[in-house]
């Protein structure tokens, strides 16, 4: 394993020359995904919807639309505009927990993290994150961000030097009981949000995002049919 994870080293360069030639390749023109969605909602029973999927994504700007047209689950509508980041109701007077997600924890579409390699300031999120190599796992280099209000974001590239996976964690502490016995069977609550890039040699074919908590489990799976680098952004 150790001769294994020296060649590996060679092979790569390393993870900081990994990082660079990821970053190097990337492409900073705005971009426009269109394609399909699959939204599966785990909440103690399990229900499954389908609808579009646009993202739209330029400098300093990003735009997420799930259209799904159900009255219990309309869409998920988030964008980055002007410095501000706004959300769309899933039905009246409610988000759902990946709009809510990003909204409550608003840098990670001010910074340029979420959409990964679909956002044209993706580099500069790298640059400015405090990004550090934070070791392998699953076959991957793991990169840790620092980033304000998160209790930690992990970028994972592969071997290719192509972004496949970020893992957004917050761990919220748990409360006090009314007694010390109460207070010791309480557990912090941890939400992470997963997102997972599935290529096919340097063609994004897929993008899942899946958000987690305590016995709640919403994921979405996007089927790319279209990603355009030369559409122009409004």
């Amino acid at each position: 394993m150790r001769w294994f994870g020296f060649m590996l080293l060679v092979l790569t360069g390393g993870p900081d020359e990994l990082l660079e030639r990821h970053i190097a390749s990337l492409d900073d023109r705005p971009v426009e995904l269109k394609g399909t969605v699959t939204a599966t909602i785990t909440t103690g029973g399990q229900a499954e919807i389908r609808g579009d999927a646009v993202w739209r994504a330029k400098a300093e700007g990003a735009e997420l639309i799930f259209s799904f047209g159900h009255p219990e689950y309309l869409e998920d509508h988030v964008s980055f505009v002007d410095g501000q980041v706004r959300g769309q109701y899933a039905r009246p007077g409610q988000h759902s927990e990946l709009t809510s997600f990003l909204l409550d924890h608003e840098q990670v579409m001010k910074a340029g993290l979420f959409g990964g390699s679909l956002r044209p300031d993706w580099f500069l999120a790298l640059r400015s994150k405090k990004v550090r190599p934070k070791g392998r796992k699953d076959g991957l280099q793991r990169y840790r961000c620092s980033v304000r209000n998160l209790t930690s974001v992990d970028v994972y590239l592969d071997d290719d030097g192509r972004h496949v996976r970020t893992v957004y964690r917050v761990r919220k502490p748990a409360g006090m009981g009314r007694t010390p016995v109460q207070s010791a069977r309480l557990r912090d609550q941890v939400t992470t949000v997963t997102e997972f890039f599935h290529w096919e040699e340097q063609k994004l074919t897929q993008w899942r995002i899946v958000y987690e908590r305590p016995s709640i489990r919403w994921e979405y799976v996007v089927e790319v049919e279209t990603l355009r680098r030369d559409f122009q952004a409004p």
